[in-house]
C-alpha cells in the first residue's frame, strides 16, 4: 500500500489538511525501498510449550504455528521447521526437523539425566529465513532441573553490576537548546529489572533538573532542556549511588517525540530542532515515512526557524495493527531518527469452556470461529512451572518486529488498559538498536538464495553410464512410507525426487527401470542422500557472554519424582472407549479428522460418506471424481484430493465405487489440508481396511538398493512423565496434568477434550490457537473439575 501526501507547515497539522502529491522521485523511491525490501514473504513461528520448567526425566512437550506475517493468517505453504535445544552456552543439546501441516506443527524432546540445572534455549526456524539480514527465527527460554542436583537459576537481583542505558527519543542524539524526551531502562548484571523507581536527573553542578520514574520493568522516561555541559541520571540502588553521563547535547539534527496513548484515534508526533540548524538547512525538506512490512505513509515537511517546535497529528488508521516504524529521512534518503509505535489489533477473539454432560472428566471448547486450531497446557491452578507469559499475540504482533523478544509479552494483551498501553509504548521508546535498519532497506534487499523447502528432497547420482537417459526412470518405494515415485534422469546423470514427507530413519529402496518394463528393476549403482533434512541457520542463537557468576537456588517444593524402572507401581484406572482410534499418531495424520467405524455405519456406501465430510463426488458412466470445496487458483480449477487405502495412494478414484463402510476401520480426512505436491492437490483421506492386505517390505529383487532416509520426526502421542506423588507440593509446582497439542473444532466452532481423573479440584488450562481466518486466541483459565 503507498500513500504519498504533502504537508503545508502549520504549528499543527491535521490530516484533513494533507494534500497529495504525484511523481515526486524522493517519494517514490522511499515507497520503492519499502516495496522491495520486504516484498517477500517472511514466516512468523509462535510455540507453546507444555511448561517452561522440566525436570530431566520429563520430555518437553510443544506446538507450533506457522503464521505469514504480512497477513497473520496460517502460512500453508511452509512444511518444513527445525528445533534445537541449546543449553546456557549456546552448545546444542538436541535438534530435529519438524513437520508443518497447514500452518501449524507439534512434537516432543526427550531430556536425560545427563542434563544439568539450568537455562536452556529452543530455537525454531526454517532455510527460507537464512534470505534474511534480521533474525527472523523463534526463540523460547526454559529451565530444566536435574534429579540428582535439583536447582533452579536464581531471581534475585545481581547487584554486582547495574546496567543503566539511556535511549533519547528517535535513536540518535540529545539536541542541545530544544525539549529532549530521554527514555532510560536500569537493570541488573543479568540484565533484569531491578527494585528501583525513581530518580534524578542533575547537572554539572550538581543541581537536580528532573525527575526519573520507573516501572516494574525498570523502564522510565524524561523531558529535559539541555544545554552546554555534562549531565548525569543518579539512583540510589540496594543502598549504592549509581550515576551515569548522559551523551553531550548535539546542536545539530533533530529531537523527535511521539505521543501515542494522549487520542484513541490518532498520534501526535513533534520536531523539534534549534534555529540555528534550522537555518543551515536552507529549507530542506523532510519526509515522516510510516510503515510495517510493505504498508507505507508519507508525510513531507519543512522545518521553519519561526518555532523550535512542529507537531503532526496522523490518524490511527493508517497504521497496521502490531508495530509500525515512524522514520525521519531528509531529502539525500538519508535517516535522521526513528521510533516504533504500536497499534492495538482490531482483531478479538475468545472461547469458553463447560463441562460435558454426557461424561465425566470430559470438557466443551466452544470458540466463536469455525475450525479454529488449538492447543492446551493443563496444569495445577497454583503451577509456577508456567505462567503463559509467551502468547502467540506477543508473537504476532510484537516480536517479529523487534532485535530482542520481549520476555512476558502476554502482560502487554491481558486485561488491556492505558497504564498497560503506556508501558508498552515506555518499553518500544527504550530499544537498543532497531531491527529493521534504513541503511539495510536503502542497500541489501534480500535475494531468493535460500529455497523454500517443501518437503523433503533426495538427490542422486548414478555411478555408470546409460546409451538413452529418456527410456530410464528412477524409481523410490517404501510400502511404510506409502512412496511410490519415479524420477526422471537429467543430463548430469542425476535424479531428483522433491516434496516427500518421510519419517526419520525410514528405510526405502530404490531402483532403475527402463519404460515400459516398469516391473523388471536393473542393476544399479548410485549415490543419494536427502539434501534438505539439516539446514544451517545464519543466526543461530547464543546467549550473551555474562560477566555475572550463575547462581542457582535449591528447589523449594518436593520434587514431583518420577517412578524408577526397578520399582513396582500399580497401573492408575484409566477410562477406556470400546471404540478406539488406533492410528491417528501414524504419520501425517494428527492434524486429521478421525471416525472408528462402528458397527451402525455397516451397509454404508464409502462415497456417500466422503461426500457428507466435505468434498464433492459425481460419478459419470462408471467413472468417479471427488473434489475439494474450495477454489484456491486463479482460474478457479477444481481441486482434488489426495487418497489412501492402507497407505497406499489411490492413482484412480474409480477403486472407491461401490466400496462399502463394513470393510473399513478408520477413516481419517480434511477437506482443507494443504498436500505438498505440484499437481495443487487440497485435501487427504486416508481409509484403513479391516483386514489391511500383505504387502512385502521391498521389491523381491535384489537390483533395488536399501537407502535409509533421515526425515521428519516421529509425531508420538502424548504420554506423561510417571509421577509417584500427584497431590503433593512438588507435583503441585512442576507437575504436568495433561498435554493436548492437536484440538479442532468443528464448522460451529465447537469440540470437546478430557482431562485424566487425579485429586486436583480445579486446574489451569493454558490454551494458545488460531482459526481458519486469522483469528488469534490466547487465554488462562482456572476451571473446577468437576
Amino acid at each position: 500500500m503507498k500513500k504519498t501526501i504533502r504537508l503545508c507547515f502549520l504549528t499543527t497539522l491535521f490530516l484533513s489538511a494533507f494534500i497529495y502529491a504525484q511523481n515526486d522521485p524522493v517519494k517514490e523511491k522511499l515507497v520503492g525501498y519499502i516495496q522491495d525490501y520486504f516484498s517477500l514473504d517472511r514466516e512468523i513461528i509462535h510455540v507453546q510449550l507444555d511448561k517452561n520448567i522440566f525436570f530431566s526425566n520429563e520430555q518437553i512437550w510443544f506446538k507450533g504455528y506457522v503464521l505469514q506475517r504480512k497477513t497473520k493468517k496460517l502460512f500453508a505453504s511452509t512444511t518444513n521447521v527445525f528445533a534445537i535445544l541449546l543449553d546456557a552456552d549456546g552448545n546444542k543439546v538436541s535438534e530435529q526437523l519438524v513437520f508443518a501441516n497447514s500452518g501449524s506443527f507439534s512434537g516432543t524432546i526427550k531430556l536425560t539425566e545427563k542434563c544439568p540445572s539450568g537455562d536452556y534455549y529452543l530455537q525454531f526456524y526454517t532455510n527460507w529465513m537464512n534470505n534474511f539480514s534480521e533474525d527472523e527465527s523463534s526463540i523460547y527460554r526454559l529451565a530444566i532441573i536435574n534429579s540428582e542436583k535439583p536447582f533452579l537459576p536464581s531471581q534475585k537481583p545481581d547487584y554486582s553490576r547495574i546496567n543503566v542505558n539511556v535511549y533519547p527519543e528517535g535513536g540518535n542524539n540529545i539536541i542541545f537548546g530544544v525539549r529532549n524526551t530521554v527514555g532510560i531502562q536500569i537493570s541488573d548484571c543479568k540484565d533484569r529489572p531491578i527494585p528501583v523507581t525513581e530518580g534524578e536527573i542533575i547537572d554539572e553542578k550538581g543541581t537536580a533538573v528532573t525527575k526519573v520514574f520507573l516501572n516494574k520493568f525498570g523502564y522510565g522516561k524524561f523531558d529535559f532542556l539541555p544545554n552546554a555541559g555534562l549531565y548525569k541520571a543518579v539512583f540510589n540502588i540496594n543502598g549504592n549511588l549509581v550515576e551515569t553521563p548522559l551523551p553531550y547535547a548535539s546542536s545539530t539534527g533533530i529531537a523527535l517525540e511521539v505521543n501515542n496513548h494522549a487520542f484513541a484515534d490518532r498520534t501526535l508526533i513533534l520536531l523539534r530542532a534549534n534555529k540555528e540548524y534550522v537555518r543551515s538547512l536552507k529549507n530542506k525538506t523532510f519526509f515522516v515515512l510510516v510503515h510495517q512490512d510493505q504498508k507505507s505513509t508519507i508525510y513531507e515537511i519543512s522545518l521553519s526557524d519561526n518555532t523550535d517546535e512542529q507537531k503532526i497529528i496522523i490518524s490511527k488508521a493508517d497504521f497496521a495493527d502490531g508495530i509500525n516504524t515512524i522514520r525521519v529521512i531528509d531529502a539525500d534518503l538519508n535517516e535522521v531518527c526513528q521510533r516504533l509505535i504500536f497499534k492495538k489489533p482490531t482483531q478479538q477473539s475468545s472461547l469458553e469452556i463447560s463441562p460435558s454432560v454426557k461424561a465425566i472428566n470430559t470438557f466443551t471448547v466452544q470458540t466463536e470461529d469455525p475450525k479454529t486450531n488449538l492447543s492446551i497446557s493443563v496444569l495445577p491452578d497454583q503451577s509456577i512451572a508456567d505462567h503463559g507469559s509467551d502468547d502467540i499475540f506477543g508473537s504476532a504482533y510484537l516480536n517479529p518486529y523487534l532485535s530482542t523478544k520481549i520476555p512476558g509479552a502476554r502482560y502487554y494483551f491481558e486485561a488491556s488498559s492505558k497504564a498497560k498501553d503506556f508501558e508498552l509504548d515506555l518499553l518500544l521508546l527504550n530499544q537498543k538498536q532497531p531491527k529493521y535498519r534504513w541503511t539495510d532497506i536503502v542497500s541489501k534487499k534480500p535475494k531468493e538464495v535460500s529455497e523454500f523447502d517443501y518437503g523433503l528432497t533426495v538427490k542422486g547420482s548414478l555411478n555408470q553410464k546409460l546409451a538413452d537417459p529418456e527410456k530410464y526412470r528412477i524409481k523410490l518405494y517404501s510400502v511404510f512410507a506409502g512412496i511410490d515415485e519415479y524420477a526422471k534422469i537429467n543430463e548430469k546423470n542425476e535424479f531428483y525426487f522433491k516434496n516427500l514427507v518421510v519419517r526419520d530413519s525410514s528405510h526405502v529402496s530404490i531402483s532403475l527401470i527402463k519404460i515400459p518394463e516398469i516391473t523388471k528393476p536393473l542393476p544399479l549403482k548410485m549415490n543419494a542422500k536427502v539434501i534438505n533434512a539439516k539446514r544451517s541457520y545464519r543466526f543461530l542463537f547464543h546467549p550473551e557472554a555474562s560477566q555475572c557468576i550463575a547462581q542457582f537456588e535449591p528447589v523449594a517444593s518436593d520434587l514431583p519424582t518420577s517412578t524408577d524402572k526397578k520399582e513396582i507401581q500399580l497401573d492408575e484406572v484409566k477410562v477406556e472407549y470400546k471404540y478406539k482410534l488406533t492410528r491417528q499418531m501414524n504419520y501425517g495424520n494428527a492434524l486429521l479428522k478421525g471416525y472408528k467405524v462402528v458397527p451402525e455405519n455397516n451397509g454404508l456406501d464409502v462415497l456417500n460418506f466422503i461426500r457428507n465430510h466435505g468434498f464433492d463426488v459425481e460419478k459419470n458412466k462408471g467413472k468417479v471424481a471427488v473434489y475439494g470445496r474450495s477454489r484456491t487458483t486463479i482460474n478457479g480449477q477444481r481441486n482434488q484430493p489426495v487418497v489412501f487405502i492402507d497407505a497406499f495412494r489411490l492413482m484412480s478414484f474409480d477403486e472407491l465405487d461401490g466400496m462399502r463402510m463394513d470393510d473399513i476401520d478408520e477413516i481419517y480426512l480434511d477437506a482443507h489440508a494443504i498436500v505438498p505436491s505440484v499437481t495443487n492437490n487440497i485435501g487427504v483421506i486416508k481409509i484403513y481396511r479391516k483386514k489391511a492386505s500383505q504387502y512385502a517390505t521391498k521389491e523381491a529383487t535384489s537390483n533395488a538398493v536399501d537407502f535409509t532416509m533421515e526425515g521428519y520426526e516421529m509425531i508420538r502421542p502424548f504420554s506423561n512423565a510417571a509421577y509417584l506423588n500427584k497431590s503433593g507440593k512438588g507435583f503441585e509446582d512442576f507437575g504436568l496434568i495433561h498435554w493436548i497439542p492437536n484440538l479442532l473444532t468443528d464448522e460451529s466452532g465447537a469440540s470437546t477434550f478430557q482431562i485424566p481423573p487425579l485429586a486436583q479440584q480445579t486446574v489451569k488450562l493454558l490454551i494458545e490457537g488460531i482459526s481458519a481466518d486469522g483469528n488469534l486466541i490466547s487465554e488462562i483459565k482456572i476451571i473446577p473439575r468437576k
